[in-house]
């Protein structure tokens, strides 16, 4: 959804509206930069605009610029504002003006002249929203915090106890980030591993084996059996989550691999191809079906994509490999003009991914 229009209050509106999907607000994001060296001091009124989703859109479009922009651009005349906003009730509203907050402070670095733990604390306040969704925003938002700041573990554990499985689970994986600094939430951690709830088996042996590698040869077994009984969104993180331990390929692939087939769920699809095709390097020979299906039948360009930079690094598999690439550059080909413009965007997109793997594998042939 790209958005022409100069009236900067529409642009945030919608902003808000995609802060969950991170294509769509990039490109609103991306508009609003345009507006060039102004574009602050015309975000800056706007945090006081008399509608929620305008300040929210503002909030966190201040937040994009400060931590994109590499320092052109002037933030300090916003802190008041931001401050006065992340102390406020308006949800969404408070918890964009902390991440903010939280994105100038780390673009300054040592030279921040804000509180980072105050920002830290700012953000996890979010947690007492009755929005699932703003806490599961929060609990990731919390596994970001790497430096020029104390790692909220403690915020984090408590957050495991959150009555909504996808807050929880979000909290685990955040967990996970830190590593052995989290060792505290292994205990809560190992209590999920013995439950009955398949997302807090997955998320609950996965982020004890981030935190504590000791725990691997016990745990792989127990997370693969916990990701064929998941479904929905948290079946498509874990199949992402399954992905960083690559060196449990040989085991991982032909689970993930049952999960594909060319009309299932686009996320899954998506997911599943992602991993097999760059987090285990394409290279286990269950992957090579699964690509191959997805370059010749799924209709989702992202999907085809990532199958075709998959197959570019398999050159023992080029005499199979290379007919289907080439049978779906020509296909795309032909179909160039067709669909609305975001859809030639991606098949432009496609079609170059498509040449690029066809001319390595060709190279790998001579």
């Amino acid at each position: 959804m790209s958005v022409h229009s100069t009236d900067i209050q529409n642009i945030l509106r919608l902003l808000h509206a995609s802060r969950n999907e991170p294509t769509g607000a990039g490109r609103l994001l991306a508009d609003l930069v345009e507006f060039g060296d102004g574009v602050v001091g015309r975000l800056i009124p706007a945090l006081g605009n008399a509608e929620a989703e305008v300040r929210s859109g503002a909030a966190l479009a201040l937040g994009y610029i400060s931590f994109c922009s590499d320092g052109r651009y002037d933030l300090s005349p916003a802190l008041p504002a931001l401050f006065r906003l992340a102390d406020g009730r308006d949800s969404w509203v408070s918890f964009h003006a902390a991440k903010s907050l939280w994105n100038f402070h780390l673009e300054k670095g040592e030279m921040s002249e804000l509180d980072g733990d105050e920002v830290v604390d700012r953000i996890a306040a979010c947690f007492h929203s009755s929005d699932p969704q703003l806490r599961v925003a929060v609990a990731e938002q919390l596994g970001m915090i790497w430096r020029f700041a104390e790692p909220p573990i403690p915020q984090l554990i408590d957050c495991l106890d959150d009555p909504v499985v996808e807050v929880a689970c979000a909290a685990a994986k955040s967990l996970a980030t830190y590593g052995p600094t989290a060792v505290d939430a292994i205990s809560t951690l190992m209590e999920w591993v013995n439950s009955d709830n398949p997302a807090k088996v997955f998320f609950g042996s996965f982020a004890i084996m981030r935190i504590d590698e000791a725990y691997y040869p016990a745990l792989v077994p127990t997370l693969l059996d916990a990701l064929q009984l998941l479904d929905g969104r948290l079946h498509q993180q874990a199949i992402y989550a399954t992905g960083l331990f690559c060196e449990i390929g040989d085991q991982a692939v032909p689970v993930l691999a049952r999960w594909y087939t060319p009309t299932g769920d686009r996320g899954v699809r998506l997911a599943v191809v992602s991993v097999l095709a760059y987090m285990f390097d394409g290279e286990p020979q269950e992957a090579l079906p699964v690509l191959i299906e997805a370059v010749r039948d799924d209709e989702d360009l992202r999907v085809v994509e990532a199958a075709a930079k998959g197959l570019r690094w398999r050159q023992r598999d080029v005499e199979v490999a290379l007919p289907h690439l080439t049978a779906r550059l020509q296909s795309e080909l032909a179909r160039q003009d067709v669909g609305d413009l975001r859809e030639r965007e991606l098949r432009c997109e496609l079609i170059d991914d498509l040449r690029d793997a066809i001319r390595k594998l060709k190279g790998a042939e001579r």
